[in-house]
């Protein structure tokens, strides 16, 4: 069942049928110290440009710059995913305009809240979400 393109639902815990084709990038990595920033990451697959928990980093340009670097615009971003929902995992969701955002229990997009549980969702061939613990979504990626 896909979703409005939100990704389709396939219902099993068995990850060998993932694609081998997507592209993994850790835009930042993350600490916890005296400050706090979260790890950003950037999946490509497709015609998909996901970036997973742009949360916070010590400037925009933390997570910008990386993206330039890799020829990547905010504008190609197609899809943001969280891991959860505190602060250092997302900030900065805006800068990333008006797409969809994937958590463990909805897909939000402008003012729709489109109930429904990340396990099994596939976003593409090569990248599916995973529920974990229902309050927190992991993601697998195939490359």
């Amino acid at each position: 069942m896909d979703t409005d393109g939100y990704g389709e639902v396939v219902a099993t815990d068995d990850l060998s049928g993932l694609a081998r084709t997507a592209r993994l990038d850790v835009l930042f990595t993350g600490y916890a110290a005296d400050r706090v920033a979260g790890t950003v990451s950037l999946i490509r697959d497709g015609d998909r440009v996901i970036v997973v928990d742009p949360g916070m980093v010590p400037a925009r340009a933390a997570i910008l710059d990386p993206l330039e670097q890799l020829g990547v615009s905010p504008g190609d971003v197609t899809d943001v995913v969280l891991s959860h929902h505190h602060p250092d995992h997302t900030v900065n969701i805006a800068l990333f305009g008006e797409i969809p955002v994937h958590d463990f229990q909805a897909v939000y997009h402008r003012d729709s809240w489109d109930a429904r549980a990340a396990d099994g969702v596939h976003l593409t061939p090569s990248v599916r979400l995973l529920g974990v613990l229902t309050t927190k979504v992991r993601y697998a990626v195939g490359w």
